[in-house]
């Protein structure tokens, strides 16, 4: 039967900062979807995979916590029986990557991940190019706390993406460990926040940003994504 196909949905953890989600147009030495779609393939025997994320990290970031949301497209497979466990088993031989929570699903889980806005929680390590008072860090992090910021879309991905100036509300921002020159913090975003513009400021396009109410240089050194909300 011509385009038979069966729907998987789970959910992934990304454990290296030099894979992307998905390889696109640029060489990597592998990719989340790569090995999940390869796994997935040589299990099935299947025609054709597809991988559709619950949006991306960026390829230094690692998805820790509970994972990213994501569908698996089977097309023309031989049935063989095969249990998710066998599936699961096989893509988590990797290092890199992880998957959990694999089940059957329709065709609708893929518009439902695209289209929700999960809001996410980061654990960010910052570096700052110049000394300052603590108080002054302790200030700026209650101007953000709670607040919303104005994005204009990123230099990094305008090329990409429409230059809009999106509205974005912080829903905690919170210090755990703090010395003169670095410091880590936990941080709640509504869906769509560009977490390291938040802190870098990228040349006032994120306002108010850590950068601007500190008034000195700082950016992320280390990111991490500790929890995508359930929806």
């Amino acid at each position: 039967m011509k385009n038979k196909k069966i729907f998987i949905k789970g959910r992934y953890k990304k454990f290296c900062r030099d894979i992307p989600q998905t390889s696109g147009k640029r060489k990597h030495r592998t990719s989340v979807a790569d090995i999940i779609l390869n796994a997935a393939q040589d299990l099935f025997s299947s025609e054709k995979c597809f991988f559709h994320g619950a949006g991306r990290e960026d390829k230094d970031v690692l998805m820790l916590g509970n994972g990213r949301p994501f569908v698996l497209e089977i097309i023309n497979y031989i049935d063989k029986n095969i249990k998710l466990k066998e599936l699961e088993k096989k893509i988590n031989i990797s290092k890199d990557i992880n998957v959990l929570n694999l089940d059957f699903c329709d065709k609708s889980e893929i518009a439902s991940i695209k289209n929700a806005k999960w809001n996410k929680t980061y654990k960010a390590k910052v570096i700052f190019y110049k000394s300052f008072p603590k108080m002054t860090l302790l200030e700026a992090i209650s101007t953000l706390n709670g607040n919303v910021v104005f994005q204009r879309t990123p230099e990094r991905v305008k090329e990409s993406r429409s230059d809009l100036i999106r509205k974005r509300k912080i829903f905690f921002f919170k210090m755990e460990k703090y010395c003169k020159d670095c410091a880590i913090f936990e941080i709640k975003t509504e869906s769509g926040t560009y977490i390291k513009e938040l802190i870098s400021g990228d040349k006032n396009r994120t306002n108010p940003s850590l950068a601007s109410l500190l008034r000195i240089p700082c950016k992320i050194k280390e990111l991490d994504v500790i929890e995508i909300e359930d929806i």
